[in-house]
């Protein structure tokens, strides 16, 4: 006899602890609701709001498949982005309405009417840099007011649909759409038009459709993007792929010599499709099967931004004591010692602000990594050899740091005002005011035995006082003042300082020997956080840097 058995496993899923991206459709405050969309689309399927979320929401997941996918290529596994997710009973399939997490599309209305949107004629062919800012902050403001983030821990990633963009028959021009993605304050954004969102999916089963569809553009209607986008398939890859490259500003990526964030999105339909249609950008049939190698990519260092992002955790990875740990670079002996609290991740070599080459150091975890002269020069071609080579070293705990000039770094024994040489660090802050320099007595019979701070919104200066009532200031003696004492009889010493900067010198704590840290002084959230330390085997002997209304940059001096 036969008894049946039944079981059950109850699964619960909680969503990773990454911060998500964010999607928004951007209204006029009198928007009718409506997108550009051919009358044969408008009868097929709609062009109002319900539609334009769908259809956003569809490309989104499109996104996020596509990043997940590249970064297995990449051999790190199916890492992606994630979304703020809403249960709701629509589908991504058309098939079925059954309840699940979705990505929540939010609707936000600007303070600005649809006329005044699309009087920023903001298409791709006009470049006027005040029109550009001038989209870009009214979207920022209408993201800032909606989501009010109020430090950097609550940064928001969003993507920003502006649904009034406009095709302008009489001017040829696509009002109201601007293609930017970047950083300002605690919104990291990518801002889109919507005038190709007729050619998006609005479920899974259009996807090939979509990325297949030869019809061609009717420009009495709708717009033909830059000309790329004479056929509706090709309009969809504009649309999705241009917007993915804004994202990828959004995430921190720069222009690569190739892949998405140039301009190689205009195939990403073969990452979704078998076959291509004909292309009325090349004038040539599409490819009869699309391979792997036929697709567009995000570029490598895309790829290593990505994998270490805040946005693309995973719960595998292990906690990071020192998130956003920006490298410390000494030159020493015709080198650069890098040192990092959780390792230097990857190097990238520019002449002219042109990337020439990089290396990877990751899954090696290297703290304190020796970067020598030959091993940059091997990598690049004997012409950019004559020019100003810059680095941007780049941390396991997505921190960074650039160089500006390696070899004068890699040299930087300087003459001391004192007599003698030394090392300079890299400088923090843009500088601009006068020069200054303090070199403290070491190896003579003077110990320092306290540091006084002088603060207020910046940090404005240093004052090294000695065992013989002297002292040596570095910068001004106005504002706030604090004394920091040195246990001398326990033979404590400076050892660095944990500096605040952006244009200037934001504010500053003390480091010592014997492992203790003052208060912090000066502006506690201004600029980003670096940790000064010379590297292993040497000792800090003094300060250097420029002064103005406050101390306008920052290096120490070692030996």
């Amino acid at each position: 006899m036969i008894t049946a058995a039944k079981s059950q496993i109850t699964i619960h899923m909680m969503p990773l602890a990454a911060p998500p991206l964010h999607l928004v459709i951007l209204l006029g405050k009198d928007s009718t609701e409506k997108f550009d969309c051919p009358q044969d689309k408008i009868k097929s399927q709609g062009n109002g709001l319900d539609i334009a979320v769908k259809k956003f929401r569809m490309a989104a997941l499109l996104w996020q498949a596509y990043t997940a996918e590249e970064m297995a290529k990449n051999k790190f596994g199916r890492r992606t982005f994630r979304f703020e997710e809403i249960w709701a009973t629509e589908s991504i399939s058309h098939r079925d309405k059954m309840p699940r997490a979705l990505p929540k599309v939010h609707i936000v209305r600007s303070e600005k009417t649809v006329a005044e949107i699309r009087d920023l004629n903001i298409a791709q062919q006009n470049v006027q840099a005040t029109q550009r800012s001038g989209l870009w902050d009214i979207a920022y403001d209408a993201v800032e007011k909606y989501f009010a983030p109020k430090s950097a821990y609550d940064k928001k990633y969003v993507a920003v649909l502006i649904l009034d963009s406009k095709w302008d028959v009489a001017s040829q021009v696509i009002t109201g759409h601007a293609a930017l993605g970047g950083n300002a304050g605690l919104i990291q954004m990518g801002i889109f038009g919507s005038h190709s969102l007729h050619a998006w999916p609005v479920f899974i089963e259009d996807v090939v459709p979509c990325f297949t569809d030869c019809t061609r553009t009717d420009t009495k209607f709708i717009a033909n993007d830059a000309g790329e986008s004479g056929s509706y398939w090709e309009a969809c890859c504009i649309g999705i792929g241009a917007f993915l490259h804004e994202i990828g500003h959004a995430f921190g990526c720069p222009h690569q010599p190739s892949g998405i964030m140039v301009r190689d999105y205009v195939r990403i339909n073969r990452s979704f499709v078998t076959r291509e249609s004909y292309s009325t950008r090349t004038k040539c049939p599409g490819l009869r099967l699309c391979m792997p190698k036929d697709e567009c990519h995000w570029h490598r260092l895309d790829i290593l931004r990505f994998r270490f992002h805040p946005c693309f955790k995973s719960a595998y990875d292990p906690p990071l004591l020192f998130e956003g740990d920006n490298p410390q670079v000494f030159g020493v002996d015709g080198a650069l010692v890098v040192v990092s609290s959780t390792g230097v991740a990857w190097i990238e070599i520019y002449t002219e602000d042109i990337l020439q080459s990089y290396f990877e150091i990751f899954p090696k975890v290297e703290r304190n990594l020796i970067v020598s002269e030959a091993d940059i020069l091997q990598k690049i071609s004997s012409i950019e050899k004559t020019r100003k080579i810059k680095l941007s070293i780049f941390t396991i705990g997505n921190g960074k740091a650039d160089v500006d000039d390696f070899l004068a770094l890699a040299n930087s024994a300087i003459k001391l005002s004192s007599g003698g040489r030394a090392y300079q660090s890299f400088k923090l802050g843009l500088g601009g005011g006068r020069h200054s320099q303090v070199v403290l007595p070491i190896g003579s019979n003077k110990v320092l035995n306290a540091i006084h701070i002088y603060f207020g919104f910046a940090l404005n200066g240093i004052e090294f006082v000695l065992d013989d009532a002297t002292s040596l200031v570095f910068g001004l003696q106005e504002g706030s003042h604090f004394e920091f004492s040195l246990d001398t009889r326990r033979g404590e010493s400076l050892l660095g300082f944990s500096i605040r900067s952006g244009f200037w010198i934001d504010g500053c704590d003390i480091l010592t020997t014997l492992g203790r840290r003052s208060p912090f002084f000066g502006s506690v959230n201004g600029g980003s956080q670096y940790t000064m330390i010379p590297p292993r085997g040497y000792r800090i002997i003094g300060v250097s840097g420029t002064i103005g209304k406050w101390i306008d940059s920052f290096a120490i001096l070692y030996q």
